[in-house]
């Protein structure tokens, strides 16, 4: 019976061990899935970042967020290009969905970028007939506003707005936003148009970035841009 009793010990004792192999072999498992998942969505992503760079007539050079600032009254990130990559302040950076922000500080081998969505980020944009206007961002919501839009300016809600590439920074033709709302007032002309950003702001995490045709004319025409 003592036999028996071990016999029977030792069986449930080999059971609990294969058990806790099998819960480790799902574990590994699901690890192993959820690496896979990640790769497969990077690698839409990237595609996706291919497709929009094929859009308008620049060069692009794929770029990482490593991390966000800790500053939560501004909208900056930290890309893994620098300098030692040609980057240099100013340069555009955009995702698959639309322009993301500018570089303001570039460093050896990272730099920092604003988002356009921070206080101090003007856009210059159009609508697609051609009616211009300059974006702004709150700082501390995910959108933006126009500066010098007026009753008489052709734009309506649900109209997507595009850079006008007047900054001499972006490309012309790449999406900034969509207008969300269009808000009156009977005493003055100005008016509050409140767009939505096409870029995935808070969840993009591989962008591009922007290098625009250089020329003798452009160089000139952005220095006394940034100067004035």
């Amino acid at each position: 019976m003592i036999h028996n009793m071990g016999l029977v010990f030792q069986s449930n004792q080999d059971l609990i061990e294969q058990n806790e192999g099998l819960k480790a072999q799902i574990i590994d498992l699901k690890a192993d899935q959820k690496i896979y998942e990640n790769a497969k969505r990077e690698n839409e992503v990237l595609r996706e970042l291919l497709s929009s760079s094929g859009k308008v007539k620049a060069e692009f050079t794929h770029a990482e967020i490593l991390a966000i600032s800790n500053n939560i009254a501004r909208k900056i990130v930290i890309i893994n290009k620098g300098s030692s990559d040609d980057v240099y302040d100013g340069q555009a950076v955009v995702d698959a969905y639309g322009v993301f922000g500018h570089v303001i500080k570039a460093h050896k081998f990272t730099s920092s970028v604003l988002l356009i969505t921070d206080k101090d980020s003007y856009v210059p944009v159009q609508n697609s007939k051609g009616a211009r206007a300059i974006v702004t961002g709150f700082g501390d919501r995910n959108e933006l506003e126009m500066l010098d839009a007026t009753a008489t300016t052709k734009f309506k809600v649900g109209q997507k707005l595009y850079t006008s590439g007047l900054a001499l920074r972006y490309m012309q033709g790449y999406p900034v936003g969509v207008i969300k709302s269009i808000s009156y007032n009977d005493k003055f002309d100005f008016v509050k148009v409140k767009i939505d950003p096409l870029a995935h702001l808070d969840q993009s995490r591989q962008l591009l970035l922007v290098w625009l045709p250089q020329n003798k004319v452009l160089s000139e025409a952005r220095e006394f841009h940034d100067k004035y």
